[in-house]
């Protein structure tokens, strides 16, 4: 007798097909992402974001197995918008502003995400302190002429009134550390040029933060200086000790031994960052900053101290940018600074003053 052909499927054939789709789907739902619609985050499914996993059910043997997909249950959804939250927040730290500009009022001077930690900063304002004592006690242990010991009467306390460094200003000084940095994270930086060292704070600012960076290790920093305290000399060895072979002082008056260094240097080891803390008087800080920007690649940047809106320094820094010599200005004004006389950490017998200071691209 002839077999007739069944018009069902067979269980096997139902099996197969069960399992071919179910596996499929998994395939699907393995490799999903989710994508949040207003910030185009996208959250893959992993095993440590919460990733959802394909359930294999068997019944008895001889019965149909039937592979399913698990349906996301609501703690999975729940983790999910976690981390699609956390990738977010993430974004925005990198996008958030935390120094804001005072010039102009709508741009951000500092980023969140190029802020150090406050371990680093604090690091860093120790070693600031290092340098303060250092030549506070090397220019009391040598017998210096009453002469001598009159005109630099600031050092008989750290906070050197009269004759104020970056050292003792932590909001100026971690500043400048992170704005340096943060320069460092876009372009190369090979070298940072100077205009008036005094006691060599911000040498050691500017080599501290980019001597760790990732992408040139080997930072020369060229200082010019008058070099006419009793201890400039001091200063130069301190930083030369700390970076040795990467400091350069070139002794002289900026206005003529920049343009000379300018002039010996090719232009493809021009600087890349200039620093501009000299002659605070108009005409000379105007000519300071004239010199600088020859000195600097095109595209590279000046950072000016002593930049309040009613000082000299800052009307020539402004009259800089009207002349089309510098561009994109960005100044944080007028923050507060309290430095103690004798402790670094004791605000109730302090200065208590303002400071102001700018950056700009060079043309």
């Amino acid at each position: 007798m002839t077999e007739i052909p069944s018009t069902h499927p067979r269980p096997i054939n139902n099996r197969i097909r069960a399992t071919f789709f179910a596996l499929m789907l998994c395939a699907v739902i393995e490799f999903l992402y989710v994508k949040e619609k207003n910030h185009a985050v996208e959250i893959k499914f992993a095993a440590n974001a919460a990733q959802l996993k394909c359930q294999q059910q068997h019944d008895e043997i001889g019965s149909t197995a039937v592979r399913s997909v698990a349906i996301p249950s609501q703690k999975l959804r729940e983790e999910v918008a976690i981390v699609g939250r956390k990738d977010q927040l993430i974004i925005e730290a990198e996008e958030t502003c935390c120094v804001n500009c005072t010039f102009p009022n709508n741009e951000c001077c500092l980023l969140c995400s190029d802020v150090s930690s406050p371990r680093e900063h604090d690091l860093l304002m120790a070693s600031m302190e290092g340098l303060t004592h250092h030549i506070m006690d090397r220019f009391h242990s040598t017998n210096h002429s009453s002469v001598v010991q009159k005109k630099h009467y600031y050092l008989k306390n750290r906070s050197w009134a009269g004759n104020s460094h970056v050292g003792n200003r932590p909001p100026q000084a971690t500043y400048y550390y992170d704005w340096v940095r943060s320069i460092q994270r876009v372009v190369d930086v090979h070298r940072v040029c100077e205009i008036g060292m005094n006691g060599g704070h911000s040498a050691i600012i500017f080599l501290a933060g980019l001597s760790s960076g990732q992408k040139n290790s080997r930072v020369n920093l060229t200082m010019f200086d008058l070099a006419r305290h009793a201890y400039s000399k001091t200063a130069e060895n301190y930083i030369n000790t700390l970076y040795p072979g990467m400091f350069t002082l070139h002794v002289g008056n900026s206005s003529t031994s920049v343009p000379e260094w300018t002039a010996s240097v090719a232009n493809g080891k021009l600087c890349d960052i200039f620093s501009i803390d000299g002659d605070h008087r108009y005409e000379g800080a105007l000519i300071d900053i004239k010199n600088a920007a020859k000195a600097t690649r095109k595209g590279g940047y000046v950072i000016l101290d002593d930049m309040d809106p009613d000082r000299p320094t800052r009307k020539a820094f402004d009259d800089a940018l009207k002349d089309g010599i510098l561009e994109e200005p960005r100044c944080v004004e007028n923050v507060r600074v309290i430095v103690g006389y004798d402790n670094r950490l004791d605000e109730t017998n302090a200065r208590d003053f303002t400071v102001s200071w700018c950056t700009a691209k060079v043309v």
